[in-house]
């Protein structure tokens, strides 16, 4: 009875410990999710995207395939947020969250901002009526090749690892303020 005993609290402390172990160790995930938030004029800007990576893989025109609807990032659906109402290359948002969602083509991208935020990466329901913007981006090959999908705000956006979207600064609606240095 007492190496039943002794078998049976060595076993539970040994469950215990595992459970701790397991708990404390932190692995990356395989598209981490990344948030950007900067102040923005007279507020804020956020972005909240997972940040699929190349790993040898052709992403587009094969993975995420020319002329289809994508949700602009891993998982779900990248969420932007702003503070204010902006305008982009002369096209107004009103001040709240957007789903983004794109559709890669080999010399363009389509950007749109939508704003059902439920559809996450389910982009077969997709509904040409939430859309609340549309703008079309052409692409330019950069030298540095980018291996994980990556938002910049002073800069170009850079998505994996051979395109960019041509330089579009989003300016505060209404005013004659300094431009803000949000860059899509």
């Amino acid at each position: 009875m007492n190496k039943t005993l002794h078998a049976f609290a060595a076993g539970a402390l040994l469950l215990l410990s595992n459970a701790t172990i397991g708990q404390a160790l932190k692995v990356p995930a395989p598209s981490p999710v990344q948030t950007i938030k900067q102040a923005f004029a007279l507020s804020d800007i956020s972005l909240e995207y997972s940040r699929p990576s190349v790993k040898g893989r052709v992403i587009f025109g094969d993975l995420v395939p020319f002329g289809k609807i994508w949700r602009t990032g891993a998982n779900g659906a990248t969420k932007i947020t702003f503070g204010e109402d902006v305008k982009i290359d002369g096209v107004a948002l009103t001040a709240g969250t957007y789903a983004i969602y794109s559709i890669p083509n080999k010399d363009s991208w389509e950007l749109m901002f939508y704003k059902d935020l439920s559809l996450g990466g389910n982009v077969a329901e997709y509904k040409k009526e939430n859309e609340v913007a549309k703008l079309v981006l052409k692409t330019k090959t950069i030298a540095d090749k980018m291996v994980n999908c990556s938002f910049f705000y002073n800069g170009k956006m850079v998505v994996y690892d051979d395109t960019t979207f041509k330089r579009s600064p989003a300016l505060p609606h209404g005013d004659a303020r300094t431009p803000p240095s949000l860059i899509i």
